[in-house]
């Protein structure tokens, strides 16, 4: 067994067991997700959640729906919905990052993270999303657009717990300065445009 194998065997040994997989949509989910975009279940969730958004800001915050998370070069925020089920938070992702993906953004990992953690389970789903290289017009720089964004869904035991959508800015003379993040939010939120 090569030195690789033995450690690996040995780290297994501690911690949780982790496995990491490509995310793939089956064609039954695609077709049930079209579905799902046609009845505009989204809408009146996100709708809510943009206006939650605003109040947690202004230090109003009225429920548990919306943490805000704010570092250098990294803002985000974490969707908390306990009435939503695990497929539609599925759902809520995919439509999240195919409306990135509207705003100009690639799809450079879609994967899915299964840990134990004791007797609990945890599954995170997550997209990887990067903006199309192009220079902001007579600057030479590159546009970065809102920054690379990061969207996750979590979930523990099979219970839906959180989706988090976070953008990591590059501070770099050679990029653009990033747009503002509440414009990343109403671009995501706002539209009700069926995809």
């Amino acid at each position: 067994m090569s030195l690789n194998g033995i450690l690996k065997r040995l780290l297994s040994l501690f911690g949780s067991k982790s496995k990491c997989r490509e995310l793939k949509r089956s064609e039954q989910y695609q077709t049930r997700y079209r579905e799902w975009l046609e009845q505009e279940y989204f809408a009146v969730f996100l709708t809510a959640s943009y206006q939650a958004y605003h109040y947690s800001k202004a230090g109003l915050k009225e429920s548990d729906r919306i943490t805000l998370i704010k570092e250098e070069n990294r803002e985000g925020i974490i969707l908390n919905e306990p009435t939503i089920n695990s497929v539609h938070f599925s759902y809520l992702l995919d439509y999240l990052k195919d409306r990135t993906e509207m705003l100009g953004y690639c799809l450079r990992s879609a994967h899915s993270l299964s840990q134990n953690h004791g007797d609990l389970k945890q599954i995170t789903e997550t997209y990887y999303l990067t903006p199309k290289p192009q220079d902001v017009p007579g600057t030479g720089h590159c546009n970065q657009l809102y920054g690379n964004i990061i969207l996750d869904f979590i979930r523990i035991n099979g219970t839906p717990g959180y989706i988090r959508i976070m953008r990591n800015s590059i501070a770099d003379p050679h990029f653009s300065a990033p747009l503002p993040f509440p414009e990343l939010l109403k671009a995501l939120f706002q539209s009700t445009e069926i995809l």
